[in-house]
């Protein structure tokens, strides 16, 4: 299960202010990320999740973190344009944000063949490693 499943059970609608999507497309113009917003105006989950894992994956590579930035200028036009619906979005963008990095840290160890648990203890040596402030 996704939370993408849990949307419906939430009250969460699947659709963003077509307004909203208009202008952060036209603020997003000429980073690449505009595309991004184009995907979110045809609201398949399924879609949009896929799209999602697409920017976490441009982000790691790019190391630029997309995502943040993607979701702020969304964010923004809702709040601008369409602020009543701005509840809604944030929930939806926030659901499909973390599905999608469940499914690219998924996709990561099912690539290279780590047992889960590996990289579960790699992830607390590396917590008691760092200097404790």
């Amino acid at each position: 299960m996704t939370g993408v499943d849990a949307l419906p059970a939430l009250g969460v609608e699947p659709g963003i202010c077509g307004d909203a999507l208009k202008v952060a497309e036209e603020r997003l113009a000429g980073t690449g990320l505009e595309t991004y917003v184009a995907k979110l105006s045809e609201m398949d989950l399924g879609k949009l999740s896929e799209t999602a894992v697409e920017l976490v994956v441009k982000s790691l590579v790019d190391g630029v973190n997309y995502v943040s930035m993607f979701y702020i200028a969304v964010l923004r036009a809702v709040r601008d344009v369409c602020p009543r619906e701005f509840g809604n979005a944030a929930a939806l963008l926030a659901v499909l944000g973390f599905d999608a990095l469940w499914m690219a840290l998924g996709r990561v160890v099912e690539m290279s063949g780590m047992d889960p648990q590996l990289l579960k203890t790699l992830f607390e040596i590396s917590k008691s490693a760092q200097p404790s402030k």
